[in-house]
């Protein structure tokens, strides 16, 4: 049944071409004893105006565990249309491999592509390696804190101009889970340019998970993005936030 469900999420995920900072703490497996985990949560509206519009989301989260070696392999898809104009088309795709060395210390490597339509971004291809402390490695709560330096290429949707960068990623990750009630992630990520410290990306993020079956949760998360210097486009904000909730399905 997993393997089924491992393959279906495989095919139907690469059909959609892929936000700013894209929150991989809040998407991490809990610390359990499973080789291969993965949660899925998945969100499908139609609406009807003066057009009838369809929004299509997906977050899949997939981790295989075998001592010291961990790999994460990560997507989301955010799409709108309708039946004769795309709107809206974001998202990432993201693998991450992690070496531990102690119970609080680990090696981080990893790659990642993104496009974000909505804020100008065609295509966004991101390759970094690092450290991650964990100060509190609790089954149920935990503490982490992780830096990296990452090489960062930049395309802008429809302008003939590519970054080409390096920058760190310094994050602070919490995660507090106590039986029979939420669960509750925080992380917040500082991104500046090694160059140019005033161009900088900051972000943070607070979720809340409600355990409804024993594979069946709902999530509400809310999100806060800036980033100092983003694509030369005026009609695209500095600040931007998002408010989320959904079904997450764990396998």
């Amino acid at each position: 049944m997993r393997l089924a469900l491992f393959l279906l999420l495989l095919f139907i995920v690469p059909l959609f071409s892929l936000a700013q900072v894209i929150n991989i703490e809040s998407l991490r497996m809990e610390n359990d004893t499973s080789r291969f985990t993965g949660r899925e949560n998945l969100s499908f509206q139609v609406t009807q105006t003066n057009v009838q519009l369809f929004r299509f989301s997906n977050n899949l989260a997939m981790q295989f565990r075998q001592s010291p070696h961990l790999l994460l392999f990560l997507s989301n898809v955010n799409f709108t249309f309708s039946s004769t104009t795309e709107f809206e088309r974001s998202g990432f795709f993201h693998l991450r491999y992690n070496l531990k060395q102690s119970d609080h210390f680990y090696y981080e490597v990893f790659t990642q592509y993104q496009v974000d339509f909505p804020l100008r971004i065609q295509n966004r291809l991101l390759n970094g390696l690092g450290i991650r402390l964990d100060f509190w490695p609790q089954e149920k709560s935990s503490l982490q804190w992780g830096t990296l330096v990452m090489y960062e290429y930049d395309d802008e949707l429809e302008k003939d101009i590519i970054h080409r960068d390096v920058r760190l990623s310094t994050y602070v990750s919490a995660v507090v889970k106590v039986k029979d009630s939420p669960v509750f992630s925080t992380v917040v990520y500082y991104q500046p340019r090694v160059d140019l410290w005033s161009d900088f990306r900051l972000s943070g993020e607070a979720q809340l998970t409600f355990k409804l079956w024993k594979f069946l949760g709902f999530n509400v998360a809310a999100s806060v993005n800036y980033d100092s210097f983003p694509v030369e486009d005026p009609a695209i904000p500095r600040l931007t936030y998002k408010i989320t909730n959904g079904l997450n399905l764990k396998f």
